[in-house]
């Protein structure tokens, strides 16, 4: 962090390198070159820390000459995450490298980009298993057909019971809302009538398993109370 310091408060400006040489975009894991001069107050606008006797961490670009350089070379731009592991041919030696940064009138450095991480390869922490969910509408009714509450009841309905219950699942847990999801599973539940082609019994066999497992529940509360989102110990 007291390299970080110094290194912000070196003026200058940035140099887009020599005038008509294009920057050459470069490799994800390989080393590079910056050349920035000085020309008035403005700091490298770095934010470094020492990560070994060797080299400089960029933790975060800040306005000043690199922030101006990364406009001017937009294939060459330096990353948080960069290292520098030279100035003006000074290397392994990181309090020789900060006085470079602090008093150059050229510096020229040279940084290397580490390779991407596998996030394939990172491990993922478990989640925690949600055992019980309560499920509610929020805001008003409408009288406009096809999305009205009853009809959003519904569908989550069709949705949380589509398919048969496994191990994972949680108990859905529906707040009462002047009954939308009991007429809703109701509707779902029905016979239809003698001669009726069709009927609304999303997943017959998924809906009957759902019920004798005890794994849809309806509040029987009033208007106004709150209950959590989920329940980890139900």
């Amino acid at each position: 962090r007291d390299a970080a310091g110094e290194a912000n408060g070196v003026g200058g400006a940035a140099s887009a390198g020599e005038p008509g040489q294009e920057a050459i975009a470069a490799p994800a894991s390989d080393e590079f070159a910056v050349t920035v001069e000085k020309s008035g107050r403005q700091g490298l606008g770095l934010d470094i820390e020492v990560q070994d006797s060797d080299s400089l961490f960029i933790k975060s670009i800040k306005p000043g000459l690199i922030f101006e350089w990364n406009k001017r070379n937009l294939q060459l731009q330096v990353r948080p995450g960069d290292i520098i592991v030279e100035c003006n041919g000074v290397h392994s030696n990181v309090q020789q490298m900060v006085a470079e940064c602090k008093s150059f009138q050229v510096l020229r450095m040279r940084l290397r980009r580490p390779p991407p991480i596998d996030l394939s390869t990172v491990p993922v922490p478990p989640l925690p298993q949600i055992r019980q969910l309560r499920v509610s509408l929020l805001g008003g009714d409408t009288v406009q057909q096809g999305v009205g509450k009853g009809d959003a009841a519904a569908a989550l309905l069709r949705g949380v019971t589509a398919d048969w219950p496994g191990k994972s699942d949680p108990v859905f847990e529906f707040a009462f809302d002047l009954g939308v999801f009991e007429r809703a599973w109701s509707d779902l539940l029905a016979e239809p009538p003698e001669g009726v082609q069709g009927n609304d019994r999303w997943g017959v066999g998924p809906i009957g398993a759902w019920c004798m497992q005890g794994r849809v529940q309806f509040q029987p509360r009033g208007l106004g109370k709150v209950s959590p989102p989920y329940d980890l110990e139900a």
